[in-house]
């Protein structure tokens, strides 16, 4: 299943015309697929903060004033501190947009203040992606990245123009940069997902390989410390319960040694794997030792992967089989 990626436009506008370009930014990556939303810096609050760390690509935006962003911007970046200290946005992804007065001013040094604020939070920087325009004969003030801008989209609004008056292609360029942080944010996103499945058919491969041979030292490294470990069953079946720490699972993987035949028939039926998760589908006959009765069991089991350990194992089988073969 696919979700879609989040993205947060954190801006401050001082005269509307910033609002404009953060709407279109905001326009392009909805209409690319992704969540967003935006988020006025100079007025956040404790949920609009939670926006931005739980966002997969976070946008940064703000008037050039005087040669930077402007002072609103700076002090919200300033607050940003504890989230650099605790790498919260680390590989997010993060891009900027800006307008000045001037066609030239200083846009460029806002757009590189956005990318270097970017990079102390270790996130990944998406640049605006478009040869200039309007550089030759033949080319106008129309066309996309009309400023010649790469860090970012930058528009140049006179200063006695509304906000309604920012230039249409400015507008454009600045929905092109959000469509782009959009797509770049679902093909990362893809990516962490299949290395995050692969990683998953690694340990889960590996449990499967460990228990089948009776290593039960194996068995249990391949788990978290703690883990959410349950098998619902009869009680006097002598796994079932919930588990949570390395000891109680030694001895339940040691259990099935003490208490039941070697399996007459081991076969797994099935696989689905998704990022950290796993289920598995397997049939087997065992018999069992203190009442020589045999039982087929057909389970399944749901791995959870993190960090490269399990660290959820939740068995669902054929409780009332197992029950009757254990009954006196």
């Amino acid at each position: 299943m696919s979700t879609k990626p989040t993205v947060a436009i954190a801006y401050y506008s001082g005269y509307g015309h910033t609002d404009v370009l953060a709407q279109a930014v905001k326009d392009g990556a909805t209409d690319a697929g992704a969540e967003v939303t935006l988020v006025r810096v100079d007025t956040i609050t404790d949920e609009q903060w939670q926006v931005l760390d739980d966002a997969d690509a976070i946008i940064f935006g703000s008037p050039t004033y005087m040669g930077s962003a402007a002072g609103k911007f700076h002090v919200f970046a300033e607050s940003t501190s504890k989230r650099w200290a605790g790498a919260a946005w680390r590989d997010k992804l993060g891009a900027g947009f800006t307008n000045a007065a001037c066609k030239a001013g200083d846009k460029h040094s806002t757009l590189a203040y956005f990318a270097t604020l970017g990079a102390q939070h270790q996130m990944n920087w998406v640049n605006l992606g478009l040869h200039p325009g309007w550089h030759t004969s033949t080319e106008s003030e129309n066309d996309l990245n009309r400023l010649g801008y790469f860090n970012g989209a930058a528009a140049s609004t006179p200063a006695d123009l509304p906000p309604q008056d920012v230039s249409k292609a400015d507008v454009a360029t600045a929905e092109y940069l959000g469509a782009r942080v959009a797509e770049q944010t679902a093909i990362v996103l893809a990516g962490r997902a299949a290395a995050s499945t692969a990683a998953t058919d690694t340990v889960v491969d590996a449990f499967f390989a460990a228990f089948g041979s009776g290593d039960v030292e194996g068995t249990v490294a391949l788990f978290a410390d703690e883990v959410d470990f349950r098998v619902s069953g009869a009680p006097n079946v002598p796994w079932t319960g919930a588990r949570s720490a390395k000891g109680e699972l030694a001895e339940f993987f040691g259990t099935f040694g003490q208490v039941l035949t070697l399996p007459e028939s081991f076969e797994l039926t099935g696989r689905v794997t998704e990022g950290e998760h796993a289920v598995v589908t397997a049939r087997c006959v065992f018999g069992v030792l203190a009442t020589g009765r045999k039982f087929t069991n057909h389970y399944a089991l749901h791995f959870t992967v993190s960090e490269g350990r399990v660290s959820r194992y939740h068995m669902y089988e054929d409780s009332h089989a197992i029950a009757e073969a254990f009954a006196a």
